[in-house]
């Protein structure tokens, strides 16, 4: 069993009250780990267009171009998953990205976690593609930005 000194030099606490466990390098940096490996913005870039991808591949079935059967289910389960992590990322993007393309980004976040509700609406074949369409776009577009603000 630790005695209170030595957990006390175990957990290093920062100028902002948050707790980090010391593992007994000296090197701060953060590099080696995920959070510090300088390789945020790149990793934004390379998340940006394959949501992006993933988007652009809903056209075909958004305006019944593809019927995919008895893989339907399936089929709608995935792009669901698609628009959400969108979603999400250009919401969260919103911050990072900031401008109109972040607003952009930011007005497209609830149009595309609207896309789940598509088994319910009427049958609207232009919508449920322009939706996915205009995220791919502003997707693209996060894809090309440098995310400054990741890194560190």
């Amino acid at each position: 069993a630790r005695g209170p000194d030595e957990l006390r030099s175990a957990i290093r606490i920062s100028s902002s009250g948050s707790c980090s466990k010391r593992t007994g390098s000296s090197n701060d940096s953060g590099a080696g780990s995920p959070a510090g490996d300088g390789a945020a913005a790149a990793r934004a870039r390379m998340l940006a267009a394959v949501l992006a991808a993933a988007c652009l591949a809903w056209t075909p079935l958004g305006l019944g171009w593809w019927k995919p059967g008895s893989l339907a289910p399936m089929v709608d389960t995935v792009f669901t998953l698609v628009f959400v992590g969108a979603a999400v990322f250009l919401a969260t993007g919103a911050q990072a990205v900031g401008g109109r393309l972040g607003r952009a980004g930011l007005a497209l976040a609830p149009l595309l976690l609207a896309m789940y509700a598509r088994r319910w609406w009427p049958e609207l074949p232009l919508v449920y593609a322009a939706v996915p369409l205009a995220a791919a776009a502003v997707l693209a577009a996060q894809a090309r930005q440098g995310w400054a603000s990741l890194r560190g």
